[in-house]
């Protein structure tokens, strides 16, 4: 992501190959996937004041070189920083407003799928066998043995829009599903 400073390693590599004097210019679609966040705004900025960089080119998006380019690409790094930002904050409200009304938001947990009213719904026999799983577990049964009960069962994930996918599961996701709260009905959002 370009809203965070430091955290794209090639963008960095960029940098320093321009730095290096391998590269004179950059070329990218608009400003913002250059920078949303101010640090790496102004280190463009620095290096086009000191001719590092030598010519900046959008397909969408006209540079010059001048006093004027640099204020306006300046100009459009702060809108897509606060565009980022504004963006960010009403995506966790409305998530925050979607788990207040008991709707699920992320994928469907195994075992269950998501309906049109974004509320988790039992997935047949995908179902049961979750249920057995736990049941199994209380009895004693080892998780080796779960994780052999599971595959030979016929079980099946459901993706992000419940499509039916291949799944094969291992001791670490049957781990995390028999540790989840909310096969306990506790519904976690967030920290």
């Amino acid at each position: 992501t370009a809203k965070i400073a430091g955290v794209r390693p090639k963008f960095r590599k960029l940098l320093n190959r321009v730095i290096a004097g391998e590269l004179d210019g950059i070329i990218a679609w608009p400003p913002n996937r250059l920078s949303r966040n101010m640090l790496e705004a102004g280190e463009i900025i620095d290096l086009l004041d000191r001719y590092i960089i030598k010519d900046l080119k959008f397909p969408s998006h006209t540079f010059v070189n001048d006093a004027s380019g640099k204020m306006l690409l300046g100009i459009v790094f702060v809108m897509a920083k606060q565009y980022s930002e504004q963006l960010s904050n009403d995506i966790r409200r409305g998530n925050e407003k979607s788990v207040e009304a008991g709707l699920y938001i992320n994928k469907p947990k195994h075992g269950y799928i998501k309906d049109n009213n974004k509320r988790l719904q039992p997935d047949g026999n995908n179902w049961v066998i979750i249920k057995e799983v736990f049941q199994k577990r209380l009895e004693g049964v080892t998780l080796e043995e779960l994780v052999t009960y599971v595959r030979n069962s016929g079980y099946h994930a459901r993706g992000k829009d419940n499509v039916r996918r291949d799944v094969k599961v291992t001791l670490s996701p049957l781990t995390n599903i028999l540790t989840d709260q909310i096969y306990a009905g506790v519904m976690k959002y967030g920290n």
